[in-house]
């Protein structure tokens, strides 16, 4: 059976600034991953800062989602040691709106962008550079925590939430938490 989906990486296609163009967010809390595709991430492509992919639909070349990669770390603090442990960054994921109206019957399209398409990536950069982590700076919002839950995602402990918020986490993601998963 042929996969429903694709992915693309940013810029591999003369259609791709035409494309994003008809991203939507899904809530209006998520217009920063919209405003970001649309106005960022062909920068961020350009500087190697970040890696972005779009998930298109097979037979149509719809754009379904994206999301954005890049390695980091995240420093955590133990018996006055500052550790720094490997991991990779998902900076941006995100369903677009616009396919999801238009395909309302299409179902559970973030479970399958992360199963199909982030964590396969995700766990060959683990076996290539020795990854330890997938992490994300998520609103903290209730649904959306518990979505990343049921994805695998846990929260850091209270201690190593904060040390990460002062040391590690960009400014642009403030009032987001850190969520996390082993590889």
């Amino acid at each position: 059976m042929t996969p429903l989906f694709y992915r693309e990486h940013l810029g591999a296609k003369s259609d791709h600034k035409e494309l994003i163009q008809t991203f939507e967010a899904t809530q209006p809390e998520g217009d920063g991953l919209r405003k970001y595709l649309q106005k960022r991430a062909f920068i961020d492509e350009s500087t190697g800062n970040i890696r972005t992919y779009l998930i298109r639909q097979r037979g149509t070349g719809e754009l379904v989602g994206y999301y954005s990669i890049r390695a980091g770390d995240i420093l955590l603090m133990r018996d006055d040691w500052t550790s720094a442990i490997s991991g990779v960054e998902l900076t941006n994921f995100a369903v677009n709106g616009a396919y999801r109206k238009k395909h309302p019957k299409i179902t559970i399209l973030g479970r399958r962008i992360f199963f199909d398409f982030i964590l396969p990536q995700v766990r060959q950069l683990h076996e290539t550079l020795g990854t330890s982590i997938l992490y994300i700076y998520a609103l903290d919002e209730e649904p959306l925590k518990k979505y990343y839950k049921t994805l695998g995602f846990s929260n850091l402990p209270e201690e190593d939430e904060k040390f990460v918020h002062s040391r590690c986490k960009p400014s642009y993601d403030g009032t987001c938490i850190c969520m996390y998963m082993l590889l």
